[in-house]
């Protein structure tokens, strides 16, 4: 078929989006050849495979550029996904921690400010 793909497993927020998204459009969401949940094994497969597979638009830029995939756009936008900061609990550095969570925090906000 021409929308089979190397799909984030099932239950996965990834796979429940790409899964969304077809079916929003009134299609039927691709077929997984292969169930991974990472998208950079993904990415490499779709390359080699020719299947479709869901991926942080930042990680597809490299593949992209050389020439081994093309990026999609999604009409509507994907919703983003949670993410979260995660260190090691006995970290000592929790003043550097401290201020990567605020610049993170900052860059979020004026994410939002200018999506609004």
């Amino acid at each position: 078929r021409d929308r089979d793909g190397v799909l984030p497993p099932p239950g996965s927020h990834g796979r429940a989006l790409i899964d969304s998204a077809f079916l929003a459009a009134g299609l039927e969401p691709p077929r997984p050849r292969v169930e991974s949940a990472s998208y950079a094994s993904n990415l490499a497969m779709a390359a080699e495979g020719g299947l479709l597979t869901l991926a942080p638009q930042s990680a597809a830029r490299a593949p992209e550029f050389a020439g081994r995939i093309r990026a999609l756009p999604v009409r509507p936008a994907l919703p983003a996904s949670p993410v979260c900061l995660v260190h090691r609990a006995t970290s000592t550095h929790l003043g550097a921690l401290r201020a990567l969570r605020a610049a993170l925090r900052a860059a979020a906000d004026d994410a939002a400010r200018a999506a609004a």
